[in-house]
């Protein structure tokens, strides 16, 4: 008989205890995989105080008996008819958000995962996945091939910097010794700098993870109140925070350090890891100790605390500011896919992204003459 008929299964969890038999090998897979933002705990974290009114749980496994062999952490949301939006939990919050598949089993659980990401109900109109270049190529890319009937339609967005931190095995000395001398000097000097002020770092504990949070947010709110707000501070992400960290901070799967002065906390940053890989997921700074560079000297910490601890990269996330490329080794590249299931609701599922893309490419032109003719009128006005 077919091995892939008698053997391996295909599942639509749709309500959260069902999730509970496979919440071990779920993180374990995360783990060996090294993909921090897959982990039950966080991803169920934001489902429970950051999930969008009216979402449904849409968690499609591929198990062979008692191994999970792959998991789409997927929800299901708005969407016309009889159709939905799907993404996967704690997307567009926390990016590499991926599918996880063991890729020892990847040529038999991808057709699974594929086909029961298809047959799900509501009928899936969009499936959005935000992940980094190498893991589109592994797990988006196959199932985009192996879907059933006519292939889907996939728009890719330009891709996002992602700056890498590389240790692979070396200590934080032997990491910064292989830096370029100027950057070497700097880090120290500023290092120096920072302790003769009364500077120290560490890790927040299990008791003040909720009073550290708090600190966190205000810091980074206050920093992004000017520019229109913060996409990380979204309804709910404080309790979805101290949930994530009451399970996974004691083990150092999320970590939030704390740089301190003279009594007070000038800067905060919240990292969560998997097997090889740490990512910083956020931050923010006291602007009144700005001359002390504390984001970087936070993120250096950080960088101490990961050769420590045996991880290999140290993933500093999205968006290519200055002082992230200098720190960095390597780069990956962050990219939304959007598949298009061929299906009733597939012109205008294609007709609106088009429109949402179009929109997109006008806004910063429309921004640019806008500044423009203001720069002009200010001219002229002088």
């Amino acid at each position: 008989m077919n091995r892939l008929a008698t053997m391996i299964e295909a599942r639509i969890l749709e309500r959260e205890k069902e999730l509970e038999p496979i919440r071990p090998a779920w993180d374990a897979l995360a783990v060996q995989l090294g993909m921090p933002y897959a982990a039950p705990a966080w991803m169920l974290a934001w489902w429970h105080h950051a999930a969008p009114p009216g979402a449904a749980m849409r968690v499609v496994t591929v198990s062979e008996a008692d191994r999970l062999l792959a998991i789409a952490p997927l929800f299901a949301t708005g969407g016309e008819g009889r159709s939905a939006h799907y993404q996967l939990l704690s997307s567009r919050l926390a990016v590499p958000t991926p599918i996880l598949v063991d890729p020892e089993r990847a040529d038999e659980a991808v057709p699974a995962l594929a086909a029961a990401i298809n047959r799900a109900q509501p009928k899936p109109a969009l499936l959005r996945i935000e992940g980094s270049r190498g893991m589109h190529a592994l797990t988006t890319d196959p199932i985009i091939a192996a879907w059933p009937g006519l292939p889907p339609k996939a728009q890719r967005t330009e891709a996002v910097a992602m700056p890498i931190v590389v240790i692979e095995g070396r200590s934080y000395e032997e990491w910064l010794d292989a830096k370029k001398s100027k950057f070497r000097h700097e880090a120290k000097r500023r290092r120096r700098k920072l302790e003769e002020a009364g500077g120290s770092f560490r890790l927040a504990e299990l008791g003040e993870a909720e009073e550290a949070i708090d600190t966190f947010m205000r810091l980074h709110g206050a920093r992004w109140e000017q520019r229109g707000g913060s996409a990380a501070l979204v309804p709910g992400v404080r309790e979805m925070l101290a949930e994530a960290a009451a399970e996974m901070l004691p083990s150092g799967r999320l970590r939030i350090h704390l740089l301190e002065l003279e009594g007070r906390t000038i800067a905060v940053q919240i990292l969560v890891a998997a097997g090889p890989e740490v990512i910083g997921w956020s931050g923010g700074f006291d602007e009144g100790a700005k001359a002390l560079a504390p984001a970087v000297q936070l993120t250096l910490e950080a960088v101490r605390e990961a050769a420590g601890r045996g991880e290999q990269r140290f993933n500093l996330g999205p968006g290519g500011q200055q002082y992230k490329e200098r720190l960095a080794d390597a780069r990956d590249e962050m990219a939304v896919v959007k598949v298009m299931p061929r299906g009733a609701s597939y012109p205008r599922t294609r007709l609106r992204i088009a429109s949402e893309q179009a929109r997109a490419e006008l806004l910063p032109r429309l921004r640019a003459r806008l500044g423009g003719a203001l720069r002009r009128e200010s001219r002229d006005a002088a």
